[in-house]
């Protein structure tokens, strides 16, 4: 394994992770051919901050995101160009939708472009999660996330 100034290289693979506890973990493996896996991992009280958390710190123990409702989507060399073309030229509810199916689930995964009505230059971007099993469980969940990291 070797640090890296962005990321960690382990077996081939640099991985980042996004940790929101509001909302959610987001775990990105980049591998060497290009092909992205992203793991979601929703929190368990979305868009509020879990019990005890001060100043963004989370006490040791607390139990923060719902691991057994994790999503897992692996997104091609393709989509992650059609990904960067949507956040480099932002339109007001602009879409990207990326399904994967199978017999075993059904996944897709939403990036919505929004305009802030704050500031009308301004734009930031939601995701959607949403994955059903051949069992019927269903799993969605949203994430808002800043134009900084799409920048």
């Amino acid at each position: 394994m070797v640090n890296k100034e962005y990321g960690v290289m382990d077996f081939g693979f640099e991985t980042y992770e996004i940790i929101n506890p509001n909302y959610a973990k987001l775990v990105f493996k980049l591998n060497n051919a290009g092909n992205l896996t992203i793991e979601a991992i929703p929190s368990l009280t979305p868009g509020v901050k879990p019990e005890g958390t001060q100043h963004g710190k989370v006490p040791k123990g607390t139990k923060v995101f719902d691991y057994e409702t994790k999503i897992i989507i692996s997104l091609s060399y393709s989509d992650c160009i059609n990904i960067s073309k949507l956040a480099s030229n932002p339109k007001p509810n602009a879409t990207l939708k990326l399904y994967r199916n199978s017999t075993k689930f059904s996944k897709t995964v939403t990036i919505t472009c929004n305009e802030d009505t704050s500031n009308n230059n301004k734009y930031y971007f939601t995701i959607n999660f949403d994955s059903t099993t051949i069992d019927g469980v269903n799993t969605k969940f949203k994430l808002p996330m800043s134009d900084v990291i799409f920048e």
